[in-house]
C-alpha cells in the first residue's frame, strides 16, 4: 500500500513517515501543495495525508485540485490539523475529505485511522471491479455480450484450424456487421423510452435467428456484430443472412405503437480471404454494412476491397483536417447581414474556411461532415468560438456599435457540459454584452437531444445570448419546434430562397413562414439571397435580415471595415 503525506513541517512529515513505514507502508512525501498534486498524478496511490495549512497550495485547495482529476479523485483524503483548526474542518468533510486527525500525531490514532480508510477504500474498489467485469461481459440494455467475448470466441475458433492448413481449404468463418436502419428517425418519432424497448426486441429477435450459428454482440445502441461457427460453404453465409433479414420483415409493437418496422444493413467479412485479425475483420464487415446502407439498407454485402477507396479519402483528409489545425490553415470569414428596414449591416455570421497548401480551397461541405464524425469539430469549434469574439470585441474598440456575432453550434459543442461556463468566460474575457453574440443550431442538433436540449436551450438565454435556429424548414417537424423551444430568430434555408420570385409553392410558403415568425415575435433572417428579384420578393413580405451573395460574400476580417457598407466615421453600418 502506497501513503502520500503532504506537510510542510519537516519534523511531523518525518515522523508520520516512520510511524507509517515501520508498519509496512510505502510513503511518499511531499513539502508543499503543490509537489502533493504533482506527486499525485506520478504514483499509483492507496491513501493522501495531508495537512490543512500550508503557504501557498492549501488542503482544501489540494483537495479540490485532486478531485478534478479522474485518476485521482477516488483516493481516501485525510486532513492533518492543529487542534485550533479543528473548527475549520466542516469546510474539508463537506468538500470529501474521508477523515481528519489532530496534531499532535499519536501511532495508534494515525494507524488505526489508515486502516479503517484503507479497507474501505478496498472494498470500494472491489466493488467497482465486479461491477466493471459484468459490464464488460454483458450489454446493460440488451443483455446481449459485449466485443470482448466476440474476441474470446473468435480466438477459440482460429487456435482450431492447423498452422499449415492452405487458406484456401480454411472453412468459410463470417463476421456480421449488423446496423439498425434509419435508427435516428426511429429515434426522433417514437421517443427515448420506447426505442430503448424497442432495442431489447430487436436483440431478442437477432438472437433467436444467430445463437444457433455463432456468437451475437451489442456494439452499441443501434449496432451489433455476430461471429458465425466455421461453415461447409460460403453461400450458407448469404442464406442466415436472408434468414436475419426476413426475420424482420414482421413489425413490433411497443407501448401503443402497433406497427413498427425495423430493417437492417447487414456487412459480411470472411476470416483470411479479407483479414486475419478481428479488428481488421470489424472493419471491414462494417465497410459493406455502410455501402448497404448508402444503397438504401434491408440487405447484406460481402466485404470486397473496392470499398475502400472511399474510406482511404476520407482516412487522407483527416490526416490533413488534423495538420491543418495544428498548422493553422483554417480562417474565420465573415458574412455581413443586413436589415432591410434600415439596409444597414447589423450582423455577421461566422464561417470557416480551410486553404489547404496541398489541396487547395477545401469545400466546408467536405470537411466539416468529417470534422463532426472524427470528434475534431470540438478544438475546431473552440477556435471558431474565441477567434469570432475576440474579432468582434476588436471591430467594437474600432467604432462598430449595435453590431452582433452569429456562430454556428455543432451538435457535440452543444451536448458539452461545461458550454454555458465557457460562453460566460468568453463574454467576460472579450468585454462583450451578451446579446452581441448569437448561436446557430440545427433542428437535428436539437431533436437528437430531447428534453435535455430545452434546458439547455433555457440556460444559454439565462447568459443573454441570442439563439438562431439554422436552416429552417428543412427538417421533419419545423413547426412543433417553436412550440417546444425558445428561439429569438429563424433562418430560413437558402434552398427555400432560390428562384423565390419564381417558385409559387415555396414563395407562398416562406410568405406564410415570416407573418406566423412575426406574431410569435421572432425574428427572420434568409440566406442565400444571390438575385436582385429574391430581395425585393423579401423586402415586399417584411424578413428582417438578409444575407448572401448579392450583397457580400463572406470575407476576411480585415477587408470587413474597409468594405463600403461600413461607415465607422458616422459608428453606422450602411448598406
Amino acid at each position: 500500500m502506497t501513503i502520500l503525506v503532504i506537510e510542510d513541517d519537516a519534523i511531523i512529515r518525518k515522523l508520520t513517515q516512520k510511524i507509517l513505514t515501520n508498519a509496512g507502508y510505502i510513503v511518499v512525501e511531499a513539502s508543499n501543495g503543490e509537489e502533493g498534486v504533482r506527486l499525485a498524478a506520478d504514483y499509483s496511490l492507496d491513501l493522501i495525508i495531508c495537512d490543512v495549512m500550508m503557504p501557498g497550495l492549501n488542503g482544501y485547495d489540494v483537495l479540490a485540485q485532486l478531485q478534478q482529476q479522474e485518476e485521482t479523485k477516488m483516493i481516501p483524503f485525510i486532513f492533518l490539523t492543529a487542534q485550533a483548526e479543528t473548527g475549520q474542518l466542516r469546510r474539508g468533510m463537506i468538500s470529501g475529505a474521508d477523515d481528519y486527525l489532530v496534531k499532535p500525531i499519536r501511532a495508534a490514532e494515525l494507524l488505526k485511522a489508515v486502516e479503517v480508510r484503507l479497507k474501505k477504500y478496498t472494498r470500494v474498489k472491489q466493488y467497482y471491479a465486479e461491477q466493471l467485469d459484468q459490464l464488460n461481459a454483458k450489454d446493460t440494455l440488451t443483455g446481449l455480450p459485449n466485443p470482448s467475448s466476440v474476441e474470446d470466441a473468435f480466438q477459440q475458433i482460429i487456435s482450431q484450424f492447423p498452422a499449415d492448413l492452405d487458406s484456401d481449404a480454411i472453412p468459410p468463418t463470417a463476421l456480421l456487421s449488423i446496423s439498425i436502419d434509419r435508427f435516428p428517425l426511429l429515434n426522433e418519432y417514437l421517443g427515448h423510452g420506447v426505442v430503448r424497448q424497442l432495442i431489447k426486441r430487436v436483440a431478442v429477435r437477432l438472437q433467436g435467428v444467430l445463437e444457433k450459428y455463432g456468437l451475437i454482440a451489442s456494439l452499441n445502441t443501434s449496432e451489433f456484430c455476430a461471429l458465425l461457427k466455421p461453415l461447409e460453404h460460403r453461400y450458407e453465409v448469404t442464406g442466415i443472412a436472408r434468414e436475419l433479414l426476413d426475420v424482420f420483415s414482421e413489425p413490433f409493437a411497443i407501448e401503443g405503437h402497433q406497427d413498427i418496422f425495423v430493417s437492417l444493413s447487414v456487412g459480411i467479412a470472411l476470416y483470411f480471404r479479407d483479414a486475419f485479425t478481428l479488428d481488421k475483420l470489424l472493419n471491414h464487415a462494417h465497410t459493406a454494412m455502410v455501402r448497404v446502407q448508402q444503397q438504401g439498407g434491408n440487405q447484406s454485402a460481402f466485404y470486397s476491397v473496392a470499398m475502400n477507396v472511399g474510406r482511404f479519402n476520407a482516412v487522407s483528409l483527416e490526416s490533413d483536417l488534423r495538420q491543418a489545425i495544428e498548422n493553422n490553415e483554417l480562417e474565420v470569414f465573415y458574412q455581413p447581414k443586413v436589415n432591410l428596414q434600415t439596409g444597414k449591416v447589423v450582423g455577421a455570421e461566422a464561417l470557416l474556411r480551410w486553404f489547404s497548401p496541398t489541396r487547395g480551397l477545401v469545400s466546408p461541405n467536405q470537411f466539416i461532415p468529417l470534422a463532426e464524425e472524427t470528434g475534431l469539430i470540438i478544438p475546431i469549434g473552440e477556435y471558431v468560438l474565441d477567434e469570432a469574439s475576440s474579432q468582434l470585441r476588436r471591430w467594437q474598440m474600432a467604432g462598430l456599435k449595435d453590431f452582433y456575432m452569429s456562430i454556428n453550434l455543432s451538435a457535440k459543442q452543444f451536448t458539452q457540459l461545461n458550454l454555458h461556463h465557457r460562453l460566460s468566460q468568453i463574454i467576460i474575457n472579450n468585454q462583450l454584452q451578451p446579446q452581441d453574440l448569437q448561436l446557430e443550431l440545427t433542428e437535428s442538433t436539437l431533436v437528437n437531444n430531447g428534453d435535455a436540449s430545452i434546458r439547455r436551450l433555457k440556460a444559454l438565454r439565462s447568459l443573454g445570448i441570442k439563439i438562431a435556429l439554422d436552416d429552417f424548414g428543412t427538417g421533419y417537424s419545423s413547426l412543433s419546434y417553436l412550440q417546444q423551444f425558445t428561439f429569438d430568430t429563424l433562418k430560413i434555408d437558402r434552398s427555400f430562397i432560390h428562384k423565390i420570385h419564381e417558385n409559387n409553392v415555396n414563395a407562398t410558403i416562406i410568405s406564410s413562414i415570416i407573418d406566423m415568425a412575426h406574431k410569435l415575435g421572432l425574428k427572420v433572417i434568409a440566406e442565400g439571397v444571390e438575385e436582385q428579384a429574391e430581395l425585393e420578393f423579401l423586402t415586399q413580405f417584411e424578413c428582417d435580415e438578409i444575407q448572401g451573395f448579392l450583397f457580400s460574400r463572406p470575407i476576411r476580417a480585415g477587408e470587413f471595415l474597409s468594405s463600403p457598407f461600413i461607415d465607422l466615421d458616422t459608428l453606422s453600418q450602411t448598406v
